[in-house]
């Protein structure tokens, strides 16, 4: 009875299998396991190249700070200085008569970008400078009259956004970039015939508002999109005509308000919101014809200032807000009138400056406040009087260079102009 017992034993039982010598054979490599204290001793000097590598991402962090604070505190230092750097001059556009109505702006990447209007097509355009060229597109391809009157801002979502005038349809507009694509359509005012004289801004909120006049009643008209629809509101609804060339801006206490001329008082005039109600007050007093062409801009000290130009003689005027009053400083007036509008921005050192257009040597002209008086260069033009027409439709923004920019209308060849004190440069 053994023998099937085995038998069975030897089916449950692992197969047992010999072992060779453990001593590898001859000419076999040398065995490459490292010892616990040698990876020890590796990991040791990873962590020390590491510790020096953090260190040098350190300093060099430091001395990028460093470096963007003494470019920023030169930056600072031109514009106190009033140091006359050259004007770098540039055809954007000269296809066809273009150029009016322009307004700039400057991207999130410290880029300039233009929306203007196209006299030829009779449509709106934009432009927009990518580092070494400029990059030119039609944003409203709808037939009839658009892009009259168009006001620029970029979003708090870095793109840009145009408010402007559908001259067919009497309509004002807004268009908008998402990125990849424009939309357009009509701002649903339920009122007829509205839009001319558009200034776009955006909110504290985020979301676009629109100042611009009421055609049919004559009055100032404003909207305000809350995120799912645009709200209307007439701030100024006089007798008489009133709501000519609007500016809006939001002030620092983050409501808005915006300057514009009562045509039939014929003076400059100033709305601004309290949070439940629009309150008004002139700038100027009434017959004064001074308020043309409004530009509204609120200082460092956060108080607002106007621009505008005188109807009849086309002087410029600047009136800034002290708390109380609005004490007025004109210049550049007298035997040539200045005519077109008048562009206004505050640079970096908290001064004013405006650009406009001078109709006794027809150009663009450059005026800057030092604090104490103002200083007025030509900015494009022969100086002569003669056939070289430029400058008007002006709009100015200063880049994040600290350095003022225009854009501007060649009237004589009908281009679209921009011009930039110094060079261009990317936002640092």
């Amino acid at each position: 009875m053994k023998a099937p017992f085995l038998a069975i034993a030897s089916l449950l039982l692992p197969p047992v299998f010999a072992q060779g010598p453990l001593t590898p054979p001859a000419g076999a490599p040398a065995a490459s396991m490292k010892t616990l204290q040698q990876l020890w001793d590796k990991i040791g000097t990873l962590e020390t190249q590491a510790a020096q590598t953090q260190a040098d991402l350190t300093a060099a962090r430091t001395d990028l700070t460093r470096l963007k604070e003494d470019h920023q505190g030169l930056i600072n230092l031109l514009a106190a200085s009033n140091v006359e750097m050259a004007w770098n001059i540039q055809t954007v556009d000269s296809t066809g008569n273009v150029g009016g109505a322009s307004s700039l702006a400057f991207g999130p990447d410290g880029h300039p970008a233009i929306s203007y209007y196209d006299s030829t097509n009779t449509n709106l355009k934009f432009t927009r400078f990518n580092g070494s060229a400029w990059a030119t597109v039609t944003v409203d391809v709808n037939a009839g009259d658009v892009g009259n009157k168009s006001s620029l801002k970029f979003g708090p979502d870095g793109h840009p956004a145009i408010a402007y005038y559908d001259l067919t349809n009497a309509d004002l507009k807004f268009a908008r970039f998402n990125g990849s694509a424009w939309s357009t359509g009509a701002v649903p005012d339920p009122i007829a015939n509205v839009g001319t004289y558009c200034s776009l801004a955006f909110g504290p909120d985020g979301q676009p508002a629109i100042a611009y006049f009421d055609s049919t009643n004559t009055n100032l008209r404003f909207a305000r999109y809350n995120g799912s629809s645009w709200v209307f509101s007439s701030p100024d609804e006089d007798a008489g005509t009133v709501g000519w060339h609007a500016s809006l801006a939001f002030g620092p206490d983050q409501q808005p308000a915006i300057s514009y001329y009562n045509q039939t008082g014929a003076q400059l005039k100033y709305a601004r919101f309290n949070g439940s109600s629009w309150l008004l007050e002139p700038v100027t007093s009434t017959s004064s014809l001074t308020g043309g062409f409004s530009s509204l801009a609120f200082g460092p000290d956060g108080r607002p200032a106007i621009c505008c130009r005188h109807i009849a003689n086309g002087t410029v005027w600047v009136f800034r807000f002290n708390g109380q009053t609005w004490p007025g400083t004109s210049f550049d007036g007298g035997g040539d009138p200045v005519t077109g509008n008048a562009a206004f921005a505050f640079g970096p050192n908290g001064q004013p400056a405006a650009s406009y257009f001078y109709t006794g040597p027809a150009d663009l002209k450059f005026a800057r406040f030092d604090g104490s008086t103002w200083t007025i260069s030509m900015v494009d033009g022969d100086g002569t009087g003669g056939s070289y027409i430029v400058g008007s439709s002006s709009s100015i923004v200063f880049g994040h260079d600290g350095q003022p920019a225009i854009a501007y209308s060649d009237s004589m060849n009908g281009d679209l102009k921009f011009a930039r004190r110094g060079v261009f440069k990317q936002a640092p």
